[in-house]
């Protein structure tokens, strides 16, 4: 299960518990709570690990262009030796060799740019859904948080008010 499923699934736990009346309050498992907040925590290496993979991939892209490329050259400096030992036109078998090397250095140029666009487009998007993640994470905390606080500020209101009518009963009782 991956982390934004996780406080998805959180979020319902909360939205779908028993409220106890009047209190804006809700009742949860504690223990299925827990389970899933633990159960997030241990995602989040994952999440990282497979950012990690990813990076890790790109450079072996990029390592795999560069071998490819020293394969090329060397197999176009092959080439163009064996066409000067077997033919006698030097001038044809150095412009071959050129167009092959300058072909060989193109594609593993465009090899490389590859890697880099790949390894890019993947690191955004994995930005991206952190920084969503966050945000959804953030906002769930902040509403939680502003739900609470209203909760616990209207409970002390009733026992202050509570508190006020006991003293004016005690007060009638006095005279």
């Amino acid at each position: 299960m991956d982390v934004i499923k996780l406080l998805e699934y959180l979020q319902d736990i909360i939205e779908t518990s028993s409220k106890v009346p009047m209190t804006g309050r809700v009742v949860v498992d504690k223990k299925e709570v827990l389970e899933v907040i633990d159960k997030i925590i241990n995602e989040l290496p994952a999440e990282i690990k497979k950012a990690q993979c990813i990076c890790d991939r790109k450079e072996k892209i990029i390592e795999e262009g560069e071998r490819e490329r020293e394969r090329l050259q060397k197999e176009s400096l092959e080439i163009f030796r064996e066409r000067v030992s077997e033919h006698n036109v030097t001038k044809e078998a150095e412009i071959i060799a050129k167009d092959i090397i300058s072909s060989a250095e193109e594609d593993a140029k465009s090899i490389r740019q590859g890697a880099r666009d790949y390894a890019y487009d993947v690191i955004s998007s994995l930005e991206k859904d952190v920084l969503i993640y966050r945000e959804k994470l953030m906002h769930n905390i902040k509403e939680e948080m502003e739900g609470f606080v209203h909760s616990l500020e209207n409970d002390f209101k009733d026992t202050t008010k509570i508190l006020q009518n006991n003293l004016k009963e005690l007060e009638q009782m006095n005279k």
